[in-house]
């Protein structure tokens, strides 16, 4: 049973580079009953996307190939509904304008505490 007091389960799409903080968040997720699928890179993201609808997808700004902005801004167009979290270790390189992101509902500075995260996620229920 997980730690969530919150009554709605989303659907999450992680997406990050690294391994571990890949499986730290997807675990965290789960511990909190929601659905989650995980994928290394932006290009996975992309093609499930394409075939499945989720509520967030919580992704790392500094990927190789598509950067975590890139990714939200072509998630926006292939479903405007969809919320988005982006999990950084170069925070004060954004932007205004990069964060003005439609999708994004939160910024995540690493190193972070997955309570940090998890009450971004929970905005949503």
């Amino acid at each position: 049973m997980g730690t969530r007091s919150a009554t709605r389960q989303l659907s999450v799409l992680v997406v990050d580079d690294d391994d571990d903080l890949r499986s730290a968040v997807a675990d965290m997720l789960l511990l909190d009953e929601h659905e989650v699928v995980a994928v290394a890179d932006g290009k996975s993201a992309i093609a499930l996307l394409q075939k499945q609808r989720f509520d967030l997808m919580i992704t790392d700004l500094g990927m190789p190939g598509i950067t975590g902005l890139e990714l939200c801004n072509l998630a926006g167009e292939i479903d405007p509904r969809l919320k988005a979290i982006l999990i950084t270790g170069i925070g004060a390189h954004l932007t205004k304008e990069d964060t003005a992101n439609r999708l994004l509902i939160g910024v995540v500075l690493k190193p972070f505490r997955i309570n940090e995260l998890r009450e971004i996620v929970n905005l949503l229920d």
